[in-house]
């Protein structure tokens, strides 16, 4: 049974005259009919009355035409849907960002995107880099924005938008924060909020450990709200990602060191993107222009070039 089948017998029952019904649907009287003549044969049965004048359907033809109408119904939607997908109207698309990424920059990340590609409505998957990470590899998410960890090995195709410096955070009634320049060695000694999530844990402990510097660790959290709202009230202080570090949070950069993280889009390597996926990459290199350098670029096209 062909699509162009259905057209015809709908076009007949609408007609009952194989000659108007193949005027409507641009084609010979003959091909109509023809077409119309294997449907019934492939079906088991005449669906038109062929003695009666006008035409009529016959009971098969009855029984057959409110479904027949459906499936037309049902294919043409479709075919709409689908064109509407392609040029990216009514669609949305689920984009993963990292949990430590602050709210201000997130919204800010989605109003790029979305400010590109009006007919799109963006989803955020706000949640942990391992968690994005293991839905990225199956298949649940298309793209994500991570960081530069070593999770991302040869799995993942990644393009770097923009770095971002890590400041010491507290509250402004700490006497850190009224001194001209600040250095990793006045964290020596002070109650420490530690972040379970930070991906620069591990390289912030070996700073202080090179320094022979000591923090007492009065909270550890994978909370990072929690997080903000301790060091804003006084407890203590943390060193987190700058767009996270926003009012009531009072921060400073460090004079002596620079912790930086580069946030990158990234994809699985053996996944061909769709067509709104490909939209959304599309539109976050164009928003970080300034940041993504040539190489970067050239090395998606490749990138794109294998999986195709």
């Amino acid at each position: 049974m062909e699509m162009h089948q259905v057209r015809y017998f709908l076009a007949t029952c609408e007609t009952l005259n194989f000659t108007k019904a193949a005027e409507f649907s641009n084609v010979s009287q003959p091909a109509l009919t023809k077409a119309v003549r294997m449907l019934e044969e492939e079906l088991g049965g005449e669906l038109f009355d062929r003695q009666s004048r006008p035409l009529q359907l016959t009971d098969l033809g009855q029984l057959l035409k409110e479904r027949f109408a459906a499936i037309w119904d049902t294919a043409t939607e479709i075919k709409i849907r689908s064109k509407q997908f392609n040029r990216l109207e009514d669609s949305s698309f689920t984009l993963g960002v990292i949990n430590t990424i602050g709210e201000d920059r997130l919204i800010k990340l989605k109003d790029q995107i979305q400010n590109l590609l009006p007919g799109v409505t963006i989803l955020i998957k706000h949640a942990n880099e391992a968690l994005l990470l293991s839905e990225l590899k199956d298949g649940v998410l298309e793209l994500a924005v991570v960081t530069d960890s070593p999770s991302l090995n040869g799995r993942f195709n990644s393009i770097s938008l923009y770095a971002e410096r890590y400041v010491l955070a507290g509250s402004s009634g700490n006497a850190i924060f009224q001194k001209k320049n600040i250095s990793l060695g006045d964290v020596d000694g002070q109650e420490y909020i530690y972040r379970l999530h930070c991906e620069k844990n591990t390289h912030v402990d070996d700073l202080l450990h090179q320094k022979n510097l000591k923090v007492r660790s009065i909270l550890i959290t994978d909370q990072d709200e929690l997080a903000r709202r301790m060091v804003s009230s006084g407890a203590g202080v943390t060193i987190m990602p700058e767009s996270m570090a926003t009012a009531p949070v009072t921060s400073r950069n460090f004079a002596d060191v620079d912790i930086k993280r580069n946030i990158q889009v990234t994809s699985l390597a053996s996944r061909l993107l769709s067509p709104v996926a490909t939209k959304v990459l599309d539109a976050l290199i164009e928003a970080h222009s300034n940041h993504i350098t040539h190489k970067n670029v050239m090395e998606r096209k490749i990138d794109a070039k294998i999986s195709k």
